[in-house]
């Protein structure tokens, strides 16, 4: 996810998953609340996920009829917390389940991280995911906090070409790419084009580039030979 600030994008794979085996390649990871300025992605267990979030989803709604208001965002993210941790105390057991939670509220945006143990942070730009560590590391180089939405939408694209070409597993199914902001959330479908590894694009955000991954091999001079100790 990135935060702007008038807008946040939330992107997340379209795989199903039940080990090795691609169940479904239409499944979409993000959740739009009822008033469609909230977005919530989650990455887990398919099944366990999708009935927390739906809970999550009704409890707010009828928290808002109850009281005739929205909850702002911290709000509805600490209930969400609480119920992760109640999860925890009652079963004994950690769910397999991490969050991103974007809204648009009061003319004010926010992307908050939520994991497993309960953990919040408010954050410009975040990831979950076993390849979240190759998307941190390059939004943590090329972003800058005065992007604008199509600077934005452009450089989630980079981090998931990155993904399609430095990640093991298959992400030819595409992502789902949603946008909210003052109009409402947007949708898009993405998906890599086949053929193509390299990303090209008319907008340079940043002149550097992180270096491919792997190893390299560095050689070391000889050890001097000495005949005597001085």
């Amino acid at each position: 996810g990135i935060k702007g600030y008038d807008f946040v994008v939330i992107a997340a794979d379209a795989t199903f998953r039940r080990g090795l085996v691609a169940m479904d390649d239409e499944h979409d990871k993000i959740l739009q609340m009822e008033d469609g300025r909230q977005l919530l992605a989650a990455v887990g267990d398919t099944g366990e996920i999708d009935q927390f979030c739906q809970s999550i989803k009704y409890s707010v709604a009828l928290h808002r009829l109850r009281t005739s208001r929205r909850p702002k965002p911290i709000e509805i993210c600490h209930f969400i917390r609480r119920q992760i941790v109640s999860f925890r105390r009652d079963q004994k057991v950690i769910p397999n389940l991490k969050l991103l939670f974007g809204a648009f509220f009061n003319g004010a945006t926010s992307l908050i991280w939520l994991d497993e143990t309960g953990a919040l942070l408010n954050l410009p730009f975040a990831a979950h995911g076993m390849g979240s560590a190759l998307v941190i590391g390059h939004l943590d180089q090329v972003y800058k906090s005065d992007l604008t939405k199509e600077e934005a939408i452009i450089l989630m694209q980079h981090c998931l070409t990155l993904l399609h070409e430095r990640y093991a597993p298959s992400t030819s199914a595409g992502f789902f790419i949603k946008i909210i902001d003052s109009d409402g959330c947007n949708i898009t479908r993405w998906r890599t084009t086949p053929g193509t590894k390299k990303h090209t694009s008319s907008l340079q955000i940043s002149s550097t580039r992180a270096p491919p991954m792997g190893m390299r091999l560095v050689r070391y001079p000889p050890p001097v030979k000495c005949s005597s100790l001085q």
